[in-house]
C-alpha cells in the first residue's frame, strides 16, 4: 500500500526532537508499507526562496521537509498569506511524494489535525484521497484547553478533519475521551500507542556513589513545570549532596531554566543541561542513572517516561494524564499536580527505594504492553479498513 503520511510536527534542521514519536511511527510503518513523509515547516530564516524542500532516506522511509517562507507581519492578511504558502508549499510537496510513490497514492495517514489538516482536506477534496487521523496534541485536554481557545479558523479546520477523517486513532485513551468529551470524535476510535524503543537486553547494574536522576522533555515551563523540578532539587540537596539531576532536551524556555538553576546555586552542580539526544546517546546515559522524573502538567503519552522504564528505570511522574494508563506501584511512583511538596515527597520516598526495583521486570512490562508488532499490526488493520 503506498502511504503519504503528513505530519506538522517532525524532526527538522530548526528542532531535531519535534515530532520524534511521529518519526518513530513513520519508521514501523515503512516496515511494511510504501511511505513517504510530508512534514511543512514555517520558516523565519529563509531570505529569497519562498520555500526550500529536503529529501531524506532512512532505510525504508522517504522522508519530505518542506520549509516555506514565514510572513514579515503578523495581521489578519499576513495569516491568510501564511496559510496560502503552506497549501502551496504542501501542493508541490505533495507532487514529489507522488513520484517517489510511483505515481499512485492509496491513502494519507494524517498527524495532528492542524496544520497538516488544511493539506490533507485539500486533497480529500480535490484528489479525492481518503486520510486516518492520528491525534497527539495537549491542546484538547481540559486544563490545558488551547483548544477553546484558538481562532474561529483553527477550530473550523479541525473540526472537518475529525468529520471527514476514515478512521480515527489516539496515543492514549485518555487523550481519546477527552477528543470525545469536546463532540470532535463522533464514530468509534482506536487507542495506538507511541513508539517505544526498548533494549534487548539491560547492562549488568553496577553501583554508583553518585545519585544521578534524568529527566527528558521539551523545556517549555508551562507545560513541562521544569522550574518547580529545579526547585526541589535545591531543597533535597542538602541531605543528599550528591544528588544530580540531568535533564536532556531543547525548548524556547531553555535560557530561563539555565538562568534559575544558576540564581538558586545549583546549575552545573547538582542541575545539568544536556539538550538534545538521540536516543541511541540517551541510553547511555540512562544506564547510569538511578531514577527517572517528569514533572509535567500534561501528557497524552510520554515516550520518555515509557522508554525509561523500559531502560529498567523506575520513575517518578506526576498525575498528569495518560502516564496513569501504565505507571502501577510497581514501575513508579505518582505525584500530585503543580504540588512542589508531594513532587519533593515523591522524589525522597524513591531514592531510598528505587534499588528494591527489578530492572528485568520493568523492561519486560513495557515490552509487552508497547509491542512494536501489535502497533505496526493495528495501523495496518486501520489502513484496510480505510481504503
Amino acid at each position: 500500500m503506498n502511504i503519504l503520511l503528513l505530519s506538522g510536527w517532525y524532526p527538522n534542521k530548526h528542532d531535531l526532537g519535534d515530532g520524534i514519536f511521529v518519526q518513530k511511527h513513520a519508521e514501523l510503518i515503512a516496515e511494511k508499507q510504501n511511505l513517504v513523509v510530508l512534514t511543512i515547516i514555517e520558516d523565519t530564516l529563509i531570505r529569497n526562496e519562498k520555500r526550500l524542500f529536503e529529501i531524506n532516506k532512512r532505510d525504508k522511509l522517504t522522508e519530505i521537509i518542506a520549509y516555506y517562507k514565514s510572513p514579515k507581519s503578523n495581521n489578519f492578511l499576513s495569516k491568510g498569506y501564511k496559510y496560502l504558502r503552506y497549501l502551496k508549499t504542501a501542493w508541490k510537496g505533495y507532487h514529489i511524494a507522488y513520484k517517489l510513490l510511483d505515481n499512485k497514492i492509496d491513502l494519507i495517514h494524517l498527524n495532528i489535525a492542524f496544520p497538516a489538516g488544511i493539506a490533507a482536506l485539500f486533497l480529500y477534496y480535490f484528489k479525492n484521497i481518503n486520510y486516518v487521523l492520528t491525534e497527539h496534541w495537549t491542546g484538547y485536554i481540559d486544563r490545558n484547553d488551547h483548544y477553546s481557545n484558538a481562532g474561529f479558523f483553527k477550530k473550523a479546520i479541525i473540526k472537518k478533519v475529525f468529520h471527514h477523517a476514515s478512521a480515527i486513532s489516539v496515543v492514549s485513551k485518555y487523550l481519546g475521551e477527552q477528543i470525545k468529551a469536546r463532540g470532535l470524535i463522533k464514530k468509534e476510535y482506536k487507542v495506538i500507542p507511541n513508539v517505544v524503543e526498548i533494549p534487548k537486553k539491560l547492562p549488568v547494574s553496577t553501583s554508583n556513589a553518585t545519585l544521578k536522576i534524568i529527566s527528558i522533555s521539551d523545556l517549555r515551563d508551562d507545560t513541562k513545570n521544569i522550574s518547580t523540578l529545579l526547585h526541589a532539587i535545591q531543597v533535597i540537596r542538602i541531605p543528599y549532596p550528591s544528588i544530580e539531576l540531568h535533564i536532556f532536551g531543547a525548548g524556547k524556555d531553555e535560557r530561563k531554566l539555565k538562568q534559575l538553576a544558576t540564581d538558586i546555586g545549583i546549575l552545573d552542580k547538582h542541575v545539568f543541561f544536556r539538550g538534545f539526544l538521540p536516543y541511541a546517546e540517551l541510553v547511555r546515559f540512562m544506564q547510569k542513572a538511578s531514577f527517572f522524573v517528569l514533572n509535567s502538567n500534561v501528557e497524552t503519552f510520554s515516550v520518555a517516561t515509557a522508554e525509561a522504564i523500559g531502560n529498567g528505570l523506575p520513575v517518578v511522574v506526576t498525575k498528569s494524564g495518560a502516564v496513569e494508563e501504565y505507571i502501577n506501584e510497581e514501575n513508579g511512583i505518582l505525584v500530585e499536580l503543580n504540588d512542589s511538596e508531594s513532587l519533593s515527597f515523591g522524589i525522597l520516598k524513591m531514592i531510598k527505594q528505587y534499588k528494591n526495583y527489578d530492572k528485568t521486570k520493568l523492561n519486560n512490562y513495557i515490552r509487552e504492553k508497547f509491542n512494536s508488532k501489535n502497533i505496526a499490526q493495528q495501523f495496518e488493520q486501520l489502513y484496510q479498513q480505510s481504503i
